[in-house]
């Protein structure tokens, strides 16, 4: 990724850092992320998507929600 200026730079470390805190997961934590607190949520039910933040640096899975 090619960063242009500080601007871009800002936005493409704070989606990183976002990511790395809050989605990523962490063995030291129960492979959960270092924001999360408390019990493992219970399994979702619906389908696996994923989304390519930063132009395919990073790649993030989530569960669709089901209509009911």
């Amino acid at each position: 990724m090619l960063i242009v200026f500080e601007r871009h730079l800002q936005a493409v470390l704070d989606v990183y850092c976002a990511n790395y805190n809050g989605e990523r997961p962490h063995r030291s934590c129960g492979l959960r992320p270092p924001t999360i607190r408390g019990d493992p949520l219970a399994r979702e039910v619906g389908e696996v998507r994923m989304r390519i933040p930063l132009a395919g640096l990073l790649s993030e899975y989530y569960r669709q929600a089901v209509a009911a």
